[in-house]
C-alpha cells in the first residue's frame, strides 16, 4: 500500500546500487504520516506512564535507526512485482523459472492482521486466505498495544501480542 501511494522507485534514490534505510524511512513517512509520525508520537505519550511500555517503545525507536541498505535491484523488483503488479496473488510471479502463486501454497499458513493498519491493511492479507485450496489456513486479528512505536511491528513486540496472540500461534504450530 505504501509503495503504491508514494510511487516509490529505487531510481528515485541517489547513491548507486543500494537504498539506505533513511531513504526507505522518508518514503514511509511520505506515504503514511499517520502511521510513521502521528501514531508513533501518540504511542510515546500513551507509554509515558508505563515504564515497560516506554522501554519497548524506545527499543523500537532505536531499532528503526539500525540501517541495512537494500540492494537497489531487489527493491525495484519487490516494489514492481509484489506491490504494484501484485503478481503473487494474480499468479503471474516467476521465481527461478517457476510460477509462484497463492493457489500453489499447500503448506499450513497462519497470518495476523491489525484491522486499523494502513501499512499492512487487512485488504493486503485477507484475500490470500480466500484463495483455493484454502486447506489449513488460520487468520488472527491483532489490536495494537501501547508501547509498540509502530503498529505493524506490534505483533512482534507488544505485551498483549505476547500474552494473547503468541500462545495461539504457538499452539497452532504445535498442532501441526
Amino acid at each position: 500500500a505504501l509503495i503504491r501511494k508514494t510511487g516509490f522507485s529505487a531510481a528515485d534514490c541517489e547513491g548507486g546500487q543500494r537504498i539506505s534505510g533513511t531513504a526507505l524511512n522518508v518514503f514511509s513517512v511520505t506515504a503514511s504520516p499517520h502511521s510513521f509520525v502521528w501514531w508513533r508520537w501518540l504511542d510515546r505519550i500513551a507509554s509515558m506512564s508505563d515504564p515497560v511500555a516506554l522501554r519497548t517503545h524506545d527499543l523500537v525507536e532505536r531499532w528503526t535507526l539500525d540501517e541495512f541498505p537494500l540492494p537497489r535491484a531487489l527493491a525495484d523488483q519487490v516494489a514492481e512485482d509484489l506491490y504494484r503488479k501484485d503478481r503473487f496473488m494474480k499468479g503471474t510471479l516467476a521465481i527461478d523459472g517457476r510460477r509462484a502463486a497463492a493457489e500453489n501454497v499447500l503448506a499450513p499458513v497462519i497470518g495476523v492482521f491489525d484491522p486499523q493498519s494502513d501499512v499492512v491493511p487487512p485488504s493486503s492479507i485477507l484475500p490470500f486466505f480466500d484463495v483455493p485450496p484454502a486447506r489449513d489456513r488460520q487468520i488472527l486479528e491483532y489490536e495494537a498495544d501501547i508501547g509498540i512505536g509502530l503498529r505493524h511491528v506490534g505483533v512482534l513486540v507488544g505485551r498483549g501480542a505476547h500474552r494473547h496472540l503468541w500462545p495461539r500461534i504457538l499452539a497452532w504450530i504445535r498442532e501441526r
